[in-house]
């Protein structure tokens, strides 16, 4: 068995221990959470960017369709008004 001495030592280690977490804990806790925001804003700012791709690419392939149909009907009534080949 433990003499109290020994007993003591270890109850005030604890102490101790327990006291430097609930002053530390805080910090820990806004450390986590500035980590957290730093997350989510990359997070954020790839999800923007891949939705600005998306959107940007669609209306690429939209224009360059409507350029390409508006190149084959001119070339379609250049060959009907000149009597076609």
């Amino acid at each position: 068995m433990k003499s109290k001495r020994e007993i003591i030592k270890i109850g005030v280690g604890a102490l101790i221990v327990a006291a430097a977490c609930g002053i530390m804990l805080p910090g820990i806790i806004n450390l986590l959470a500035g980590i957290g925001r730093l997350v989510a804003l990359i997070a954020m700012a790839l999800a923007v960017a891949y939705v600005l791709n998306l959107v940007l690419a669609k209306n690429a392939i939209n224009k360059r369709r409507k350029e390409d149909e508006g190149k084959d009907e001119g070339e379609g009534n250049l060959d009907k008004e000149s009597g076609g080949i």
